[in-house]
C-alpha cells in the first residue's frame, strides 16, 4: 500500500481514536492491576474473581469493531490493495500491544490481558467477516459477559470461558489463540475480492 493510500485507510478506519483508546486501555491496566471484578453466579456456583487486567481488553476489542464497522466493503473491493490484510494486521498489533507494559505488570497479568486482547479481537473479527459489521461489538461483549457470570476459572471445568481463566491455563491461552486465528482468516477470506476489469 503506497502513503497516499495509507493515510486514507487510517484515516477511513478512525486509527488515531482506536489508538487513544489502546492507549487508555495499557494505562488503565497499568493503574489498576490489583483491582479485582468480582462477579456473582448468575445460575448457579460461587461466581468469579477475576483482574482489571482481565475485563480491560473488551474495551480495545469493542474500539476495533468499531474501526472495523467504518469499512466501505464496495470502494474496497474495488481497488487492488490489500486493505483487509492491514486490517488484521493492525488488530494484531493492538492486541499485542499489551506486551509492551510487561514490566509495569506482574507477569500474570500481562499475560491475561494479552491473551483477552487477542481472543475478544478474534470475535469482533468474526462477527464483521460474516456480515455483522455493524453489531460487531455485541460479539465480544455477550461472550465476556457469559464467561463473567457462568463460567468457571478452574482449568478443567467450563473450558470455553477463557476470558475468566487463569493466565497458567494452557487451554485458555490456545482457545484465544486460535479464536484470534480463525476471525483473521475469516475476515481475509470474506472481504469481497477485485472483480476483472477489461483494459481497454
Amino acid at each position: 500500500m503506497r502513503s497516499q493510500g495509507l493515510i486514507l485507510w487510517c484515516r477511513q478506519r478512525g486509527l488515531a481514536r482506536v489508538a487513544a483508546v489502546q492507549l487508555a486501555c495499557l494505562a488503565w491496566v497499568v493503574i489498576g492491576s490489583g483491582i479485582l471484578v468480582q462477579v456473582p453466579p448468575l445460575l448457579s456456583g460461587t461466581g468469579v474473581e477475576v483482574a482489571n487486567a482481565a475485563v480491560v481488553p473488551l474495551v480495545g476489542a469493542v474500539a476495533i469493531a468499531w474501526a472495523l464497522a467504518r469499512r466501505d466493503v464496495a470502494l474496497e473491493a474495488a481497488r487492488r490493495r490489500p486493505v483487509w490484510w492491514w486490517d488484521a494486521t493492525t488488530a494484531l498489533a493492538l492486541s499485542a500491544s499489551y506486551l509492551a507494559v510487561t514490566a509495569l505488570l506482574p507477569t500474570s497479568m500481562a499475560v491475561v490481558s494479552f491473551r483477552n486482547a487477542l481472543g475478544l479481537t478474534g470475535l469482533s473479527l468474526i462477527a464483521a467477516a460474516i456480515g455483522l459489521t455493524q453489531l460487531a461489538s455485541t460479539v465480544p461483549i455477550a461472550y465476556t459477559a457469559a464467561s463473567l457470570f457462568a463460567g468457571r476459572m478452574e482449568m478443567d471445568r467450563a473450558l470455553w470461558s477463557w476470558p475468566v481463566k487463569y493466565a497458567r491455563d494452557p487451554i485458555a491461552a490456545s482457545l484465544a489463540g486460535l479464536t484470534f486465528l480463525l476471525g483473521a482468516a475469516l475476515y481475509i477470506y470474506r472481504v469481497p475480492t477485485v472483480q476483472k476489469q477489461d483494459d481497454d
